[in-house]
């Protein structure tokens, strides 16, 4: 049974035991949207948690952020693990590992999903 692991103290993210060599934005993001799974998390509530700023950038960090952790993602066989959660945010969408050999569990200070 593969495991996504997210290990906060080290900032490690893992896949069956592989690392996703995640940028650290990227597994702030991943972190922040597995504490309320299939729930969708707005870009205020994303600029304000991974990037502790108020005001949203002028920019578009954070589509490109999530766009390279999709891409992370699906390389390690998680395609379409993090979507578009609303009109303006995402969410990690966890029916994706609810497969026969796949369940959800989030230990503290660890994330785990199998």
């Amino acid at each position: 049974m593969a495991t996504l692991e997210l290990e906060l103290l080290g900032r490690e993210a893992t896949y069956d035991g592989r690392s996703l060599n995640l940028h650290p934005r990227e597994f702030a993001l991943l972190w922040r949207l597995s504490e309320t799974p299939d729930e969708p998390v707005s870009r205020e509530a994303l600029i304000r948690d991974v990037w502790r700023q108020d005001v949203a950038p002028e920019s578009n960090s954070i589509a490109v952020h999530i766009s390279r952790l999709r891409a992370k993602l699906a390389t390690a066989g998680l395609a379409g693990l993090v979507e578009m959660g609303g009109s303006s945010g995402y969410r990690l969408r966890c029916s994706i590992l609810n497969a026969p050999s796949a369940t959800w569990q989030r230990p503290r200070p660890r994330h785990a999903i199998q």
